[in-house]
């Protein structure tokens, strides 16, 4: 179990990282007149753009972390609900206000997730099962 507890924590760094990402991303492609495939050599020149990339790699180490420590039906399902993250640093990082669906969307997912993580014990997909078997 606190195996898949790690896995869990993993997961959800991973999903925090990957989505700062995003947010870092589109925060420095706002400040770039080029468009087409030449952005990327606009962008490459920028240490933040930079960053968020390093910080993207990082989430795939996380997630790739989690992977061995929890099944993927779990893993994956916290990682796709990152999107609460992106919620959380669009206001902080680019000051945008989330509307009142996106507000419920979020907490649906918060709650999507609990009920994964709390049902861990009773999930037939978290159970040894061993070679014979």
């Amino acid at each position: 179990m606190a195996g898949v507890l790690e896995g869990v924590a993993a997961a959800t760094g991973a999903a925090m990282f990957y989505n700062l990402s995003v947010v870092l991303q589109k925060r420095e492609a706002e400040q770039v007149d080029t468009g087409g495939l030449r952005i990327l050599a606009s962008l490459a020149q920028r240490p933040l753009w930079c960053l968020a990339i390093a910080v993207q790699v990082v989430g795939l180490g996380l997630q790739s972390f989690a992977l061995t420590r929890a099944p993927v039906a779990l893993v994956q399902p916290i990682i796709a609900a990152g999107v609460v993250f992106v919620v959380l640093f669009a206001f902080l990082v680019l000051g945008e206000r989330p509307g009142p669906r996106e507000l419920i969307g979020t907490a649906l997912l918060i709650g999507g997730i609990l009920l994964l993580v709390h049902d861990l014990r009773g999930s037939a997909s978290i159970r040894t099962v061993s070679a014979e078997d």
